[in-house]
């Protein structure tokens, strides 16, 4: 196992969300921390490092306070402004797009398909891999799900394709978990980017940063989906892979 591979999407994506956060409250609330650390005598830990752990410590806390979050919720936010973007804007074009139910259709499946996003994989994504894989899950959903995806689309069949790679390849799990850490280092993140910024406007300080950290939100909001995405592929085709190497040497022995 890479532990500094794992590392970065797990452990510095707990630390950084949770001391961000945590800096930019005691920046905006400076005085009253201080005032509090004079009343508890605390201005003594100084020098012997305690106040280090202490924000270490905290930290740690709000970054697993901020993990707890669904990064769906993030999806969400930015699915709406998505789609009202694009569909406001083929209507300023007047763009002949058929029914506007159609349309719709089209961009709920774009952008606000909730994880695991099974219906742009079968639509989209099982192109891209090589046959043994698709028909693996042809027969799949045919046999096992009913031929329909609403039964497949959910987190219990992920985390049962996960359990299995886990039995299988340490090497694929492993990459799974990387990528696991990478969406909630950044959802985490752009969770801490938000509290932050309602700090800033509870205190009433206006600053140039504040436009700073919703510009670099943005950007880290508008790419969960992509990665997320990613992850549910590699998910899929590690699990097809497990379990055709599986059913290989089952025929073999």
């Amino acid at each position: 196992m890479n532990i500094l591979k794992l590392g970065r999407g797990n452990f510095f994506g707990i630390i950084i969300p949770g001391s961000f956060l945590l800096f930019n409250a005691l920046v905006i609330y400076s005085e009253i921390v201080v005032s509090k650390a004079q009343l508890l005598d605390i201005q003594e830990w100084k020098g012997k490092g305690a106040d280090i752990v202490f924000f270490f410590i905290m930290s740690y806390v709000i970054g697993i306070g901020l993990r707890l979050i669904s990064p769906k919720y993030l999806e969400w936010v930015a699915a709406i402004i998505k789609i009202s973007f694009k569909f406001s804007w083929a209507i300023v074009r007047g763009k002949k797009v058929g029914t506007f139910r159609d349309m719709l259709k089209d961009l709920y499946l774009k952008y606000a398909e909730p994880f695991p996003y099974m219906s742009s994989f079968y639509s989209n994504q099982i192109k891209l891999v090589r046959k043994a894989t698709r028909d693996f899950y042809t027969d799949l959903l045919e046999n096992e799900f009913d031929n329909t995806l609403e039964n497949m689309n959910n987190s219990i069949f992920i985390n049962d394709c996960k359990t299995c790679i886990r039995r299988g390849s340490e090497a694929l799990a492993d990459e799974i978990l990387y990528n696991e850490g990478l969406v909630r280092f950044l959802s985490g993140v752009v969770y801490a980017m938000a509290l932050t910024i309602a700090l800033f406007g509870l205190s009433g300080i206006g600053s140039f940063v504040i436009y700073v950290y919703m510009a670099v939100a943005v950007i880290f909001l508008f790419s969960i989906k992509r990665i997320r995405r990613k992850e549910v592929f590699i998910i899929l085709s590690a699990f097809a892979h497990v379990s055709l190497a599986e059913k290989r040497e089952n025929e073999r022995s």
